[in-house]
């Protein structure tokens, strides 16, 4: 019998995020008779915590609340202490606190593969050169940095890092889970909210986060708004990061009297549903690595609307999928949304293509499958695993 391949995987903590979703859903779907996985953390808390104890995985938790303290120094040198006791053979961090922290770990433990990963584009766009060199030190010392978009991996190359050591590997998704609404749909959502089930339902699901150009999209609402009078918006997501802007964002949307227009629902459990009372799901951001929110509504039949940032481009085909247009122009996104809702033809097909295309490129199991390839095909480059056949692809 072949023994199974030590994993752990390190993730900050189990917030609802997209990184934190795709996190719960690999490491669900990675084959338990081929690897031995357990989990680690700063925080065991949030509400994904529930679904990934259920999955009857040992979890460990590394309290730390500042690299540059001597509580942060021991906790890294109890993971090595981990990492060499059970003889962890590839640990794998998500997101760009995990990287500071495991890295450096695997590395003093010696004998095992380290993967540090970069998700999220918008870390970089604060000017933070300190918090930019830090993980840049990370990605020297890693096997393998893997990132979920083109756009992520081009980042890492300019920074220097070696392109044999990049990989991409994009989000994926459960697709089961949504689907276009059907013919007896009884509207529950708009029911809940009091919307015309005629009206036109614009979406947007993602963070209330300043990456997210969620300021610049109040100057959307009003233009759309003149020429759909019963339009009416939602925002689905919250900030359980930064509670204190989501409160700025509600303020500014009262000021600008949109409060009638524009409904803030917070973190919610039932997207798909939601998507499946929608007319148009949109994303404004300002900086973007691979949204899960894209492949959501698209995956839901919806057409959508995008800025042409980051790894957008890499989801929504242009004039096929949906509309890509610049970030930071109320104007061009107001437009675009108007065409959709204008062509109703024109959007059926957009969601038509799009639920394709996420069906064909960016299904979960892809993404499992691909991640297990990378799992052993670094193993047998470190000598952990011999004579494996491994296709890994470039998207």
């Amino acid at each position: 019998m072949v023994p199974r391949v030590k994993v752990l995987k390190f993730v900050t903590a189990f917030a609802v995020g997209g990184t934190e979703r795709q996190f719960v859903h690999l490491t669900s779907g990675l084959d338990r008779s081929r690897f031995d996985i357990q989990i680690g953390c700063f925080h065991r808390s949030g509400p994904l915590l529930n679904e990934i104890s259920a999955l009857d995985i040992p979890i460990s938790e590394y309290p730390t609340t500042s690299f540059y303290s001597y509580e942060a120094v021991r906790a890294q040198l109890r993971l090595a202490q981990t990492i060499r006791r059970e003889r962890v053979q590839l640990v794998h961090a998500y997101g760009s606190y995990p990287n500071l922290f495991t890295v450096p770990a695997a590395r003093l433990a010696r004998n095992c593969v380290s993967i540090a990963s970069l998700r999220d584009l918008g870390l970089f766009s604060g000017g933070n050169k300190l918090k930019g060199a830090a993980q840049k030190l990370a990605f020297s010392f890693a096997d393998c940095v893997l990132a979920n978009s083109n756009a992520a991996r081009n980042w890492l190359l300019n920074q220097g890092v070696k392109q044999e050591r990049v990989h991409v590997i994009p989000n994926g998704i459960n697709v089961a889970r949504f689907s276009p609404a059907p013919d007896d749909c009884d509207f529950p959502i708009r029911r809940e909210f009091n919307i015309d089930p005629k009206a036109p339902l614009v979406t947007l699901v993602c963070r209330t986060d300043r990456n997210k150009g969620l300021e610049g999209f109040m100057d959307v609402v009003p233009i759309v708004a003149n020429r759909f009078p019963d339009v009416r918006f939602m925002l689905v997501g919250g900030s359980p990061c930064n509670p204190c802007y989501e409160i700025d964002i509600r303020n500014l949307a009262a000021r600008r009297n949109l409060n009638n227009r524009l409904i803030f629902t917070g973190e919610r459990s039932d997207v798909p549903a939601v998507l499946q009372e929608s007319t148009l799901s949109v994303l404004p951001s300002l900086s973007e690595s691979f949204s899960n929110s894209l492949l959501e509504s698209m995956a839901a039949g919806l057409p959508v609307v995008a800025t042409n940032v980051g790894g957008n481009p890499e989801i929504v085909q242009d004039g096929e999928t949906g509309l890509l247009v610049p970030p930071r122009d109320p104007a061009a996104m107001a437009d675009a949304i108007i065409r959709v809702l204008e062509a109703p033809e024109m959007a059926k097909r957009f969601g038509g293509a799009g639920r394709e295309r996420v069906m064909k490129h960016f299904s979960l199991e892809t993404v499992i499958r691909r991640t297990s390839e990378l799992y052993m095909m670094l193993l047998e480059r470190r000598g952990f695993v011999r004579n494996y056949v491994h296709d890994l692809q470039v998207i």
